[in-house]
């Protein structure tokens, strides 16, 4: 996969996990249950951040 869509894809999972954290963290006083289910979709775009960081680096 051509660099710069990795870095693109990346930046853009990057934005994603950050709002995911400012909702999880504004939700938690209002919903609980609703905070950690939007716990869950941060980690899995944290994860997806690095598979994408995984298929950037060169092959061997």
């Amino acid at each position: 996969m051509d660099r710069t869509v990795v870095e693109i894809r990346t930046s853009i999972l990057g934005y994603l996990a950050g709002t995911l954290e400012f909702c999880r963290e504004e939700m938690q006083p209002i919903d609980p249950e609703l905070a950690r289910k939007i716990d869950l979709l941060h980690e899995e775009v944290i994860e997806a951040m690095a598979i994408m960081r995984s298929r950037s680096q060169p092959q061997r």
